[in-house]
């Protein structure tokens, strides 16, 4: 089923592009460092879904060890460019982006939640 997946995201659109149109959709920033960590995460995610329910583990050192940073600042980063997404009031788009309405004003993902969230949104669309 992996390599099904794998071929699909493949042959749609540029996952980078999807992620991009997301990201900038929900007020993320691309300049920010969060931006690229997030989409190398949801990345990490959709390749290895099991690194999704162990991120201080495996997913944030991962990504740390692609940037050649720390697991911390991995978190804070993105923890950050969540908060400038909901800064910018743009929860009317996140819940667009997912089709129903997920989050009120004054709710907040976790880091973790908005990672699953599009990752599994990427992974439905490509089936």
């Amino acid at each position: 089923m992996q390599q099904t997946v794998t071929a699909k995201l493949n042959s749609n659109k540029n996952i980078d592009e999807r992620l991009s149109n997301i990201f900038i959709r929900a007020g993320i920033p691309p300049h920010i460092k969060g931006y690229i960590f997030l989409r190398d995460a949801v990345k990490l995610a959709i390749a290895q879904p099991e690194m999704i329910n162990s991120i201080t583990k495996q997913l944030y050192p991962a990504i740390a060890r692609m940037h050649d940073t720390s697991s911390s600042k991995v978190e804070r980063a993105i923890r950050h460019a969540i908060e400038v997404a909901w800064n910018r009031g743009k929860i009317e788009n996140i819940n667009a982006i997912f089709g129903i309405k997920i989050y009120n004003k004054g709710e907040k993902p976790t880091n973790g939640e908005l990672i699953a969230l599009v990752a599994d949104k990427i992974l439905i669309e490509s089936m």
